[in-house]
């Protein structure tokens, strides 16, 4: 940041944002435009110019790009188990030619009891509660 003057306070000088009547005249860093800042470390004029940056900051390589991923991990503990009937069909579309079967596999695994079996080719597919199935080959 760049304080370009500090005004101590005056009786007929009064900011708005301060009680006392003191204020900073800084320049944003990113453009240039001088502006009043609500604190001494502000380093930007708006948060516009704090995007940017930032996103220049990325480019650089000064800041690690952040990829998260989302994994849901079952509460059972098991590597034959899968949370989810679309994750489910996922699997199935993997390992064998599920073209034209996607309805039918979904509405088959929405359909089980708790305890049946769905049978598709050579996998046998159980459910085991709301979300998780267990799978046999």
């Amino acid at each position: 940041m760049a304080i370009l003057e500090y005004f101590p306070p005056i009786k007929k000088v009064i900011d708005k944002r301060n009680d006392k009547g003191d204020y900073y005249k800084a320049s944003c860093d990113v453009c240039g435009t001088e502006f009043y800042p609500k604190r001494r470390s502000a380093k930007y004029c708006t948060p516009n110019c704090k995007v940017i940056q930032h996103r220049i900051d990325v480019a650089n390589g000064k800041i690690p790009k952040e990829i998260k991923k989302i994994v849901k991990i079952s509460k059972i503990k098991n590597e034959d188990t899968i949370r989810g009937c679309k994750n489910v069909y996922k699997f199935l579309k993997d390992g064998y030619n599920t073209h034209g079967d996607r309805l039918y596999i979904l509405d088959s695994l929405n359909n089980l009891e708790f305890g049946e079996t769905f049978c598709y080719i050579d996998t046998k597919i159980t459910r085991i509660s709301d979300m998780v199935y267990e799978i046999k080959n």
